[in-house]
């Protein structure tokens, strides 16, 4: 079972949509993203958005849209959120939440085309295989009219 999309879980601190987000995440095996644990994570690992975010941070002042947007978009390409991915707490204002909604098309699309790479070699590979195996004559199906090659 997956999500297909992203879920955003929105309210006041301590309302418990972390706790709510794991649960979820748990149940349909995507997984729980929080900005604030993605920016310490950045951070940690010394990235480049961690490195333009660290000094902002360190003055107790908020990331800038430009830094989250970035962050959220490498996020959700990784494979771990082809099936959805649920937020906590994201996005906090107008203009996030309009730019997630732009990212979903060019998201789709990097998906498709990962399943589509992914299709090739799997094709490639049986390609591979059957070229391997003796074959028996090609016939067609009468209704459909498609060739079959039969294995031995």
């Amino acid at each position: 079972m997956s999500l297909n999309r992203a879920l955003i879980l929105l309210g006041p601190p301590g309302a418990g949509k972390g706790t709510q987000a794991k649960r979820v995440a748990e149940r349909y095996h995507v997984p729980h993203l929080s900005t604030g644990d993605m920016l310490r994570e950045a951070v940690s690992q010394g990235s480049e958005l961690g490195r333009l975010a660290k000094p902002i941070m360190e003055r107790g002042e908020l990331v800038p849209d430009d830094i989250i947007m970035r962050m959220v978009e490498e996020r959700l390409g990784c494979a771990d959120c082809e099936a959805g991915s649920i937020f906590d707490g994201f996005p906090r204002t107008i203009p996030q939440a309009e730019q997630l909604d732009a990212l979903q098309p060019v998201r789709l699309q990097h998906i498709q085309q990962q399943r589509a790479r992914a299709a090739g070699g799997q094709k490639r590979e049986a390609e591979e295989q059957r070229a391997a195996q003796p074959h028996a004559p090609a016939r067609e199906l009468p209704v459909t009219g498609c060739a079959i090659q039969g294995v031995h």
